[in-house]
């Protein structure tokens, strides 16, 4: 109503940022408002400045339309809020900063992906940065060995599934106590990369560089860990045996071709090295047997 100590109902009317509708007052939607004191239509409700917004329903004056999270106001206008700041509410109240302190330093802090940010947090640690455990707002360079390609890796959400952290690289893995602290594998093949102790197919994730395979398995070429049988036993065997029997019969060869024209010494070094060779194959063969041993 617009007045007090009225005895007709007739004489009430809807308050600014309301109208009549159906013999009741409707307020005005949201980004609307209308200082008009007995609108009967919602055609009084007038829409807020372009860019603006109102932060409740029945606002009654132009005044109640302000800038919107995200923005701030700026020469009259709602602009958004610059890289490395953000703003969480509705008003024209200027955009904070992502650091504890309220500067926008350079170098290696918490920033935002772009402009227009409305939450703290979306507040990142920039690419080939994570941010620490302890929260601080100074992010830290990835060390080597790891990979902080996207935005907003999180050393805290390590263990969060979907989470963006530091990640172990391609050659590389970290152990599942020791999630920061990457081992470049003898092969690169068997450490792909990933979240704490991811290796190759079936190897060892407990194992420093993914570096062994559990009993009963062997190395595959892939650098995957696959189970041994009966007919891999065999084949790896016959390799070697072959590959050795070809090695003596090329020294042999050798040693008749060139008995007359070289010396001793020579010849004693090349039947010792393929001696060599083929001990080095049979116990190559021998370590992948897996062989049950009977008790005494």
């Amino acid at each position: 109503v617009d007045d007090t100590g009225l005895d007709d109902i007739s004489a009430c009317k809807c308050a600014a940022g309301h109208f009549m509708s159906n013999g009741e007052c409707e307020t005005c939607p949201s980004n609307t408002y209308s200082s008009t004191v007995g609108a009967t239509s919602m055609d009084a409700c007038l829409q807020c400045t372009v860019g603006t917004v109102t932060a409740n329903l029945g606002s009654n004056s132009s005044d109640d339309c302000v800038c919107p999270a995200g923005k701030t106001l700026e020469g009259g206008y709602c602009v958004e809020c610059v890289v490395g700041r953000f703003k969480d509410t509705i008003g024209d109240q200027e955009c904070t900063a992502c650091t504890s302190d309220g500067m926008i330093p350079s170098g290696y802090f918490l920033t935002t992906s772009g402009t227009g940010t409305e939450a703290k947090g979306q507040c990142v640690c920039p690419s080939g940065t994570y941010e620490p455990a302890d929260g601080s707002a100074k992010c830290k360079l990835c060390p080597e060995g790891m990979a902080c390609s996207s935005a907003n890796a999180s050393e805290a959400a390590i263990f969060q599934e979907g989470a963006s952290i530091p990640a172990a690289a391609s050659g590389y893995m970290t152990l599942v106590q020791a999630p920061m602290v990457p081992y470049k594998c003898w092969q690169a093949e068997w450490c792909p990369g990933g979240g704490p102790g991811t290796c190759a197919h079936g190897r060892d994730a407990t194992t420093v560089g993914c570096g062994s395979c559990p009993d009963g398995t062997f190395t595959a070429s892939s650098g995957d860990c696959t189970e041994c049988n009966g007919t891999t036993s065999i084949i790896v065997m016959s390799a070697g045996l072959i590959a050795g029997f070809i090695c003596l019969y090329g020294v042999a060869v050798m040693v008749n071709r060139r008995t007359s024209s070289e010396p001793k010494s020579t010849t004693t070094i090349l039947i010792v090295g393929a001696l060599t060779v083929t001990a080095v194959q049979t116990l190559g063969v021998l370590s992948g047997l897996a062989v049950t041993w009977m008790e005494p």
